[in-house]
């Protein structure tokens, strides 16, 4: 492997979506990589392919001119970060590059002689495929590490647009995109990542965008890898991982079904606008004892008491700590789109909660006020992620006054970062760090011998990648001498549930955990979401989000300075139930 990676860029002609210029911009600017070739792919298809129907093509103008304006807060960051504005999707005029380039010829579907030769004569150690043409027969064993190609599971690389309709036409909140490397000089296709992302029901225009903003990073990061790693341990790497191709689930061809699909799409929009309109979601939180530590069905919760905040206030994340024989409850509040700011509550002998008052507040937004104690100091270690910065606070006097303690992590975008002491060793999960797009969807781990001392990166990274199971939702905790980590499930929407994972396995130089159960947001009427669950000293609280109207006719006192009430008998507050995954 040189010094520099030697890339190869296959792309269908030089009208390429502004997504692609990005990414080559990018790869340009990279110390590590040098972009060698461009090869110009124009393969015939292998089977039949004619035009798209004209019911098709008129709904995604109209999905287009509907959603455009309306980007997924992923998407935006992106083009932000890369100094972009322009739509991702759209072709900009013939851009050139100071990089040789060639257009293939073809004997049918075979390259010509003289065309591989060409490519090999640059020593490549990657061609990557951009485009959606398909791949001509002779190129895969043109460059040291093969092809690396994108595909949604069930689907080839050149059905991306396809794979991401059929999903949002059967509703699908979920989708799986791999990234595989074919050919090469192992001559075998290898499975380089794998990630289950959560889908927009509404609009094909923003899957395919965020999509976009997905692929750059990943092949990024990726390559990075390859620099750091090299060829031969990304494959053991990736001979690890499990290579299979669902069947293609759609029944009908696209003429078929777009009529019922369109009346469907309108209605579901409708709904949507409806909702907008005339509701609003806010959160909340309840708290109470448990009888038993134990998660299952048969552990009950003697008393819930739920604490609603008025009208434009939402109350989140929180967690709970004893000190001195007092329990406080500490919470993220926030109003509108302003930044959130951290708050507390002592949990009276009655179980009723003193008046709340603020402890920790920032210029930027902050959240996720996890609370610990190490070597007799009481610390907090909120989300900050819009400072890039994974901070640490010491209470001088709990729990009113906290001081600035240290920078554990850096110029990363990490959000609800949770510490664990285990195996004599500190661990630190966090979401996120692929930058945009992957807040929800991979957990990273870090290890250090001290909290003040140097966090190194599992070489495992992302540990997780499943929007299902990956952002973390509190602290990690034992149940029957089984290590749980809580986990949000945000694949039908930002914070919908809570997965109970159980990890296995925890080391420097490993991770595994597998999938338990599920909260869902039914333990109270009208929720919608809830995505922090935490447990201490047989104390137990979670947070949920629900629908509320926009306009009210009186306003509400302050919650905090009133007792909370009972959840009815019969309300099922585990909300536990078994997901087949």
């Amino acid at each position: 492997m040189q010094d520099r990676i030697r890339i190869g860029l296959l792309l269908d002609n030089q009208f390429a979506p502004n997504w692609i210029h990005t990414t080559i911009a990018q790869l340009l600017a990279t110390e590590s990589i040098e972009l060698s070739l461009i090869v110009f792919n124009e393969t015939p298809p292998k089977g039949p392919s004619g035009p798209q129907p004209f019911p098709f093509r008129c709904w995604k103008k109209v999905d287009q001119w509907i959603f455009r304006r309306t980007l997924a807060p992923e998407v935006l960051t992106w083009l932000a970060e890369v100094g972009e504005t322009d739509d991702p999707l759209a072709a900009r005029n013939c851009k050139s590059y100071a990089v040789p380039a060639i257009t293939l010829r073809f004997e049918g579907r075979t390259l010509s002689a003289n065309d591989l030769s060409q490519i090999r004569a640059h020593c490549l150690d990657v061609l990557l495929q951009l485009g959606s043409a398909d791949l001509p027969d002779g190129i895969l064993n043109c460059a040291e590490c093969g092809v690396w190609a994108f595909h949604y599971s069930g689907y080839n690389g050149a059905d991306s647009e396809l794979a991401l309709f059929w999903n949002l036409f059967k509703g699908r909140r979920t989708c799986e995109l791999v990234l595989t490397a074919s050919g090469g000089r192992l001559c075998r296709d290898h499975v380089l990542y794998r990630v289950i992302l959560s889908s927009d029901i509404f609009s094909l225009y923003r899957n395919l965008t965020l999509d976009c903003c997905r692929r750059s990073r990943i092949l990024l990061r990726r390559l990075s890898d390859l620099s750091h790693m090299g060829w031969e341990n990304m494959v053991m790497e990736a001979t690890a991982e499990r290579n299979t191709v669902d069947e293609r689930t759609q029944t009908a061809s696209l003429s078929q079904g777009m009529p019922s699909f369109i009346v469907s799409w309108f209605l579901r929009v409708l709904r949507r606008l409806f909702s907008n309109l005339c509701l609003e979601q806010q959160w909340f939180f309840a708290y109470g004892k448990t009888s038993s530590p134990d998660t299952s069905e048969q552990a009950r919760v003697d008393q819930l008491r739920v604490v609603m905040p008025p009208r434009g206030q939402n109350y989140c994340d929180p967690f709970p700590f004893e000190h001195n024989g007092r329990m406080y409850l500490f919470f993220e509040l926030y109003v509108g789109d302003q930044p959130g700011t951290i708050w507390c509550a002592e949990v009276h002998d009655d179980g009723t909660l003193s008046e709340a008052f603020p402890v920790l507040t920032r210029n930027y937004h902050l959240s996720y006020p996890l609370i610990f104690e190490s070597h007799g100091d009481i610390y907090m270690m909120p989300e900050t992620r819009d400072n890039k910065t994974v901070e640490l606070y010491v209470a001088v006097d709990f729990p009113h006054r906290w001081e600035f303690a240290a920078v554990l992590l850096r110029n990363i975008t990490a959000v609800d970062s949770t510490i664990l002491e285990h195996n004599g060793k500190l661990w630190l999960f966090a979401a996120g760090l692929g930058g945009a797009a992957t807040e929800s969807s991979e957990l990273s781990l870090f290890f250090a011998d001290s909290l003040l001392g140097e966090w190194h990166p599992h070489p495992k990274n992302p540990i997780v990648r499943d929007v299902r199971r990956a952002r973390p939702a509190g602290n990690l905790f034992l149940d029957r001498n089984v290590l749980i980590r809580p986990a949000q499930d945000c694949s039908e929407c930002y914070g919908y549930a809570i997965s109970l994972n159980q990890v296995e396995v925890i080391s420097e130089t490993d991770y595994k955990e597998s999938f338990l159960t599920t909260i869902l947001p039914n333990w109270m009427p009208n929720l919608c979401a809830t995505h922090t669950f935490n447990q201490r000293d047989g104390f137990r609280v979670l947070d949920g989000r629900r629908w509320v109207r926009r306009w009210r006719l009186s306003g509400d006192t302050h919650p905090l300075t009133v007792p909370g009430f009972r959840v009815p008998a019969g309300a099922n507050l585990s909300g536990v139930n078994d997901v087949d995954r």
